[in-house]
């Protein structure tokens, strides 16, 4: 039986992990994650925080985990509301990729929900047309049962 680490649902556009960025200051060279992806990536672990403190399921530190993940956009302004009407619900596939997607969250619960992302153990993820822009976000831990 799994228990619910956190779930929080975040209100607002799912941003890609985006490419580290590279700026040389004086004879080195610095590797930075982008603003957006640092941003966003600070919200999803605020977010993570706050459930975590309001459900009070502390996760032990080489406790197993899975993560759901739904990733809700609104459909583009160019839409006519027929089209979007019809795609209500329908799964979304193209850009940003989905592997993508998923590291900025995941990057995002590291040291919050998790200590690692490497707890992760299992990992489901959808994407789907909706009337807004929104992540939802459940973390389970993984009870191992000694026989």
């Amino acid at each position: 039986m799994a228990r619910i680490v956190c779930r929080f649902v975040f209100e607002g556009e799912a941003v890609a992990k985006g490419r580290p960025k590279f700026a040389r200051q004086g004879g080195f060279v610095r590797t930075y994650t982008p603003n957006k992806t640092e941003t966003y990536e600070t919200a999803i672990g605020m977010h993570a925080r706050l459930a975590m403190r309001a459900a009070g399921q502390p996760l032990a530190a080489d406790e197993a985990v899975t993560v759901d993940v739904l990733v809700e956009r609104k459909p583009p302004k160019s839409w006519s509301k027929k089209k979007a009407a019809a795609a209500a619900g329908q799964p979304i596939t193209g850009k940003p990729d989905a592997d993508n997607l998923i590291k900025a969250i995941l990057d995002g619960l590291n040291d919050v929900a998790f200590l690692d992302d490497a707890q992760v153990a299992g990992l489901t993820f959808f994407r789907r047309w909706a009337d807004a822009d929104r992540v939802t976000v459940e973390v389970r831990a993984l009870h191992a049962e000694v026989g």
